[in-house]
């Protein structure tokens, strides 16, 4: 996805999506239709969709070329320069997981699904978080290129803080309308409003760490 993306290719990434998506919710009312309703039937239904995309859209997957002599350089070299994000990459996953196992494991499962149900609802801020993850890197080395390090400093300082202000907003939408969002969701979360608000406020302060990183 990210070749994909650098090559400026975003009718090919449209097309993946669209073919997975519109895959797994056919693949979904068809298995729910015939009574095939348990977990094995969901992870199916995925990784058909997942197949089914990729085996569409085949064309659009980039031809990369490896010289292993090339491939042993360069990965010694970006090793070096960038090891640290291997200790990173097992901090993040901990950050990420550590109060699931934590509530599972003191509450129970009811309390591990009603945190899951908040975090789906919440998805929204994935696809800021995304997105800067695609964008970013990409843009901050074309400013890097274009412009000397204080100027550099300053358009970084800029684009995080314009997240921020973006991030704020949408986490205040989610606060002010949270009754109208559960009450869509679902009926029975409006016993745990207070709760789902306090979540959209940790959220919050982990999204506004994100951009820092």
């Amino acid at each position: 996805r990210k070749t994909i993306y650098v090559n400026s290719e975003l009718l090919n990434l449209i097309k993946f999506d669209i073919t997975r998506y519109f895959s797994q919710i056919f693949l979904l009312i068809l298995f729910l239709s015939k009574g095939y309703k348990s977990p094995i039937s969901i992870f199916i239904i995925y990784f058909l969709a997942c197949f089914i995309s990729i085996l569409l859209n085949v064309k659009c997957i980039p031809k990369i070329w490896i010289n292993k002599k090339s491939f042993t350089k360069y990965f010694k070299r970006n090793w070096l320069i960038s090891k640290w994000l291997f200790s990173q990459s097992i901090i993040s996953w901990f950050q990420s997981n550590y109060l699931l196992f934590l509530t599972n494991f003191t509450l129970g499962p009811f309390s591990l699904g009603l945190i899951r149900a908040f975090q789906s609802i919440l998805g929204i801020n994935n696809i800021f978080l995304n997105s800067i993850d695609s964008w970013l890197p990409v843009k901050t080395a074309e400013i890097f290129k274009e412009k000397s390090p204080s100027n550099f400093r300053k358009s970084i300082n800029q684009i995080i803080l314009n997240y921020y202000f973006l991030f704020l907003v949408v986490f205040l939408f989610f606060i002010i309308f949270s009754n109208l969002i559960l009450f869509f969701f679902d009926k029975s979360t409006l016993n745990y409003l207070f709760s789902f608000r306090l979540f959209c406020i940790t959220y919050l302060l982990i999204a506004l760490n994100y951009p820092i990183k």
